[in-house]
């Protein structure tokens, strides 16, 4: 019985220093991970690669539910670091890798449910970045939950996001020099700031929030096409006058003064501007009206 017993605590001790052996390495491959994703931040393609292919190989051998899923964090690693070097094929390949992985761990049970409840969100967040095309140059994801750690491709001319929760305008896009439309109708945007976007040509920010535009319109030198409306403005950035190649200002359901619109008009003598159509109960309120009809028929010729 005695030389039983101690058997079971051999092969308790055993397990315990097997156990407290994986722990270890996982927790170096965890941090080899966050020093490839810092190196790949500030592009460090050799430093990065090489503690990424460290972690992988610790992590290659523990088969447990966090070994699992720090396998599919490597892999996602991965597809980051091939999209940094514009390998879209192997970008691509790598994060679906890495989706699969999470969609498998999500079905074992040793998981708990703050855990399975975090993979669902960045099971999402890959299945948006997997919808890209290689080297596309149009990115759409309409009625699409954009991830924070959404990645593009470098060539990109053409970004769209309508009904897709967003709260802030994505400012990210201001690295892509090649960009010359966004559209990021019926989201959630309170506030916006004005991004420096020299290459934008057509801007869609309608069906927002927005009560209020900060910074200075010089910032987007070739606007063409700037609609806003169905928003919350009461007033909109002098500099908006010096959009000279501005061909359509949309600002109709706002709560814009007339009397700010009148200036623009005048301001703004090459621009079509679509506004509301003001019905005022004053005595002037007839002579007004019609010149407002008047202000129309003229944008409208």
């Amino acid at each position: 019985m005695k030389n039983t017993n101690k058997i079971i605590l051999l092969i308790v001790l055993i397990v315990i220093n097997f156990t407290n052996l994986f722990s270890q390495d996982l927790n170096e491959a965890k941090r080899l991970l966050k020093l490839a994703n810092t190196y790949l931040d500030v592009d460090n393609y050799q430093l990065a690669n090489e503690f990424l292919n460290q972690a992988k190989r610790i992590i290659a051998n523990n088969n447990s539910w966090e070994g699992k899923y720090w396998s599919a964090v490597a892999d996602e690693t991965l597809g980051k670091f091939y999209m940094k070097m514009e390998n879209y094929p192997l970008a691509k390949l790598s994060l679906e890798i890495a989706l699969n992985k999470y969609k498998e761990i999500i079905r074992m049970k040793d998981g708990s449910p703050e855990a399975v409840n975090s993979l669902i969100q960045k099971i999402e967040d890959l299945e948006a970045s997997v919808k890209i095309k290689d080297n596309t140059k149009i990115v759409s994801l309409d009625n699409t939950k954009i991830p924070s750690n959404l990645l593009l491709p470098t060539e990109i001319q053409s970004f769209s996001a309508i009904n897709s929760k967003i709260k802030d305008f994505p400012y990210y896009l201001t690295t892509y020099k090649k960009i010359h439309t966004v559209i990021l109708k019926q989201n959630k945007i309170k506030d916006f700031n004005i991004p420096t976007i020299k290459s934008l040509s057509y801007l869609d920010l309608s069906e927002n929030k927005i009560k209020q535009i900060n910074g200075d319109f010089s910032n987007l030198p070739n606007i063409e096409y700037l609609y806003l409306s169905n928003n919350s403005l009461k007033s909109l950035p002098i500099s908006i006058g010096s959009l000279k190649k501005l061909k359509l200002l949309d600002i109709r359901n706002n709560n814009i003064p007339f009397s700010d619109i009148k200036n623009l008009i005048q301001s703004m003598p090459n621009t079509l501007i679509l506004h509301d159509n003001y019905i005022l109960d004053t005595e002037k309120g007839d002579e007004l009206s019609e010149e407002i009809k008047d202000e129309e028929n003229i944008e409208e010729n």
